[in-house]
């Protein structure tokens, strides 16, 4: 199964991890600071493109949409972002907004989108934790109403067990660590798997000539990117954060939490945003870039 992680800096794998993105061809640091590479260690058959980039917001993700994803046509694309709008004071509608078109985009290719909430970081003000539950609500009652789209609760994944607001472990504040990465593909596994079962369900429920087309699914590309570790996938549900069902249709689960921005090293800083400033090396600390 091909799959495409987007996003920011919590999909890229700062501080200690520059995706392939920011540094091609294969990306840089230590592979194990990405999800992506837990994900295949659990699933060897699996094949990850980490199209993160850190400090980038929405907007900025969009942009490169049809390249990173609709141009791979993989079975299935992992969306977390946002928290680089929130830290650079952008509304919660206005990422709602860019998170909805996202969605469409691949829901017009018929590429389900398993959808994460906003990962917490420890700096952030009451008003920008209040913005990310607002989104990662959305996205959890979105989920319940498209059926190509499914809910992860990443944000629970990655946080304190005594604070939904902070990091469970961070070695600069912003970003998760290694486990912290590991904690996050061990509650998108399941749901993948249970993503899968369910597209490839309802698809063979429409037949070849209904909406979604031939229950095979999108052509599946290669993939580009950091070397990948070995897994055993669970199936559809998300550890750590809620999943839901769907009445015929996929089921999600709930969540909160916000993405980064980059760093200044193997990350990407955005300027005046929730992104991390860049490191100069895979460790990701030092002010943001505008971005986390």
């Amino acid at each position: 199964m091909l799959i495409v992680a987007l996003g920011d800096s919590t999909t890229a794998g700062t501080p200690l991890f520059n995706s392939p993105l920011e540094d091609p061809p294969d990306g840089s640091g230590d592979h194990t600071s990405q999800y992506a590479y837990w994900l295949v260690d659990m699933h060897p058959t699996w094949r990850i493109l980490n199209r993160g980039v850190n400090g980038e917001r929405t907007d900025e993700i969009a942009a490169r949409f049809d390249r990173d994803v609709l141009d791979r046509r993989p079975h299935a694309v992992v969306i977390i972002a946002g928290v680089n709008d929130v830290y650079q004071g952008r509304s919660a509608d206005a990422v709602i907004k860019q998170l909805r078109s996202l969605y469409n985009r691949a829901g017009a290719e018929r590429i389900p989108v398993l959808a994460g909430s906003i990962l917490p970081f420890n700096t952030a003000t009451a008003a920008q934790n209040r913005a990310m539950h607002e989104i990662n609500a959305w996205i959890e009652a979105e989920a319940g109403r498209d059926p190509n789209l499914w809910f992860v609760d990443t944000r629970a994944a990655v946080a304190a067990a005594d604070d939904p607001d902070r990091l469970a472990s961070s070695a600069d504040d912003q970003h998760p660590d290694i486990d912290g990465y590991r904690k996050m593909a061990r509650v998108i596994g399941p749901a993948l798997e249970r993503l899968k079962v369910e597209a490839e369900a309802a698809a063979e429920a429409a037949g070849p000539s209904g909406p979604n087309g031939p229950s095979s699914g999108p052509p599946r590309a290669e993939p580009s990117g950091p070397p990948r570790a070995k897994s055993s996938g669970p199936s559809r549900a998300t550890s750590s954060g809620p999943s839901r069902a769907k009445p015929s249709a996929p089921s999600r689960a709930k969540s909160s939490g916000p993405p980064r921005a980059k760093s200044s090293g193997p990350s990407r800083a955005k300027s005046s945003g929730p992104s991390r400033a860049k490191s100069s090396g895979p460790s990701r600390s030092g002010t943001r870039k505008t971005g986390r």
